[in-house]
């Protein structure tokens, strides 16, 4: 089993208050082995703000005395950061096995971040070993797309979808991120789904014409993603909602799920060639392996899962490829009306 930690954790809201602060704890618990000895801190969502060195002493102040670390700010300062700011933060972030970043504009940081290729550092980072911990604007980012919130809220834009990081490409489809989705601040107004509202957010959503789940994370509630394990766990006051275009379904504080299960109970078919090479090479084991593992098992079930999702699709062609697949390694496969078994041939 592969022992390393990839830990990506979303927060809709709350990630510096003394209640989430058990959220970090939680997981720095649950892995004994995980000494963390280069935190950073991204500031670049908010740094543009008059007020972003004291943002940044808050933020530094909140992980020094609730969790004793002692992060490295990291700032690009400026619009047309030089040369040497470039380097220095890449190396930062290269360097880092707890990488935080929050509020602020997330168009602001994907363009920064784009101009300087820093942007391809975030990503590399969901493949190595540590925690990276992202909250409000830098959550935005994470998806396939991006809500620029302060451009269709504060500016009154015209609602539209800016090219995110696409960091969840780990689950097999296209997705959204949207902290703050049960928000209330507006009182009057809807503020709900980031501050847009409900209305706007599902026009945006009637645009967009391939397969995509949107991960919607309540005020004060974290979603935990464990890359090693392909399992995600929710911490916090409220729930992480999964929509898609025909349905949502809702999971609690405590719960857990395992990834293939979001594309499998909302009926889309996942497309392999979204998934990193990396997400096979470190997480899947091999389906030819002489051991019987749960492991093992395990890995036969996603594939099942993924064929049961292709047939309900009518997606014949890749239910037959999966079942070729699985023959070829000796496992033999039985459909039913209710559900699809497997066993090993003799």
């Amino acid at each position: 089993m592969n022992t390393e930690i990839n830990i990506l954790t979303i927060f809709g809201s709350g990630e510096t208050s003394p209640y989430m602060a058990k959220t970090y704890r939680s997981i720095f618990n649950s892995y004994p082995n995980l000494k963390i000895k280069n935190p950073v801190i991204l500031n670049t969502p908010f740094e543009f703000q008059e007020n972003s060195n004291i943002l940044s002493q808050k933020i530094f102040d909140y992980f020094e005395k609730r969790l004793n670390l002692k992060p490295t700010i990291s700032s690009l300062r400026q619009n047309s950061p030089k040369s040497i700011d470039i380097e220095n933060i890449t190396t930062e972030i290269k360097k880092s096995d707890f990488l935080f970043s929050g509020p602020g504009s997330p168009t602001y940081a994907l363009d920064l971040w784009k101009k300087t290729k820093i942007d391809k550092i975030i990503k590399s980072k969901i493949y190595e070993p540590g925690i990276i911990a992202f909250s409000s604007a830098a959550a935005l980012t994470l998806g396939t797309y991006t809500l620029p919130v302060y451009e269709i809220y504060k500016a009154g834009i015209k609602p539209y979808w800016e090219k995110g990081l696409d960091l969840l490409n780990f689950l097999g489809t296209k997705t959204i991120i949207v902290p703050h989705y049960n928000n209330q601040e507006g009182r009057d107004h809807d503020t709900s789904h980031c501050f847009i509202g409900e209305n706007r957010f599902k026009k945006l959503l009637d645009n967009l014409q391939e397969d995509f789940i949107y991960i919607g994370i309540d005020e004060h509630t974290a979603c935990i993603f464990n890359i090693n394990e392909s399992k995600l766990q929710v911490m916090g006051k409220g729930q992480v909602h999964f929509g898609s275009k025909s349905k949502i379904f809702s999971i609690n504080n405590g719960d857990s799920l395992n990834f293939e299960d979001i594309l499998y109970k909302q009926k889309i078919t996942p497309n392999l060639n979204k998934i990193p090479k990396e997400n096979f090479k470190n997480h899947h084991s091999d389906p030819t392996a002489k051991d019987s593992s749960n492991e093992v098992s395990i890995e036969i079930e996603e594939l099942i899962k993924i064929r049961e999702i292709a047939r309900s699709n009518n997606n014949w062609d890749l239910s037959d490829k999966i079942r070729s697949i699985l023959e070829s390694k000796g496992i033999k496969i039985k459909d039913t009306q209710e559900k699809t078994s497997w066993e090993k041939n003799n």
